[in-house]
């Protein structure tokens, strides 16, 4: 009897080893996943997203962008923009 029982232990070790292996290799799907569903409910975000890292690179902070986003003109001396093409701020 008590070699079954250490048979059985054994095996339930063997697995919750697998089911964490399984729960990791998963965890890339599920965020996948999760992007889908944004996607699916907010089809234009991967473009937002896109527009806003561009934005980021030139040197347009969050608060600029959301000016922008609301029509509001910005001043000449108040942004300076970077441009990676030729490595300098304008």
């Amino acid at each position: 009897m008590d070699e079954y029982v250490q048979k059985k232990e054994k095996e339930l070790e063997t697995m919750e080893n697998r089911l964490n292996q399984l729960r990791q290799d998963y965890e890339p799907y599920k965020a996948q996943e999760e992007l889908n569903a944004i996607n699916k409910y907010f089809p234009m975000m991967p473009e937002h997203m896109r527009i806003v890292g561009l934005c980021e690179q030139i040197g347009l902070t969050f608060d600029t962008i959301r000016s922008l986003l609301f029509g509001k003109t910005l001043a000449g001396d108040s942004v300076k923009l970077y441009s990676p093409e030729h490595k300098q701020h304008f």
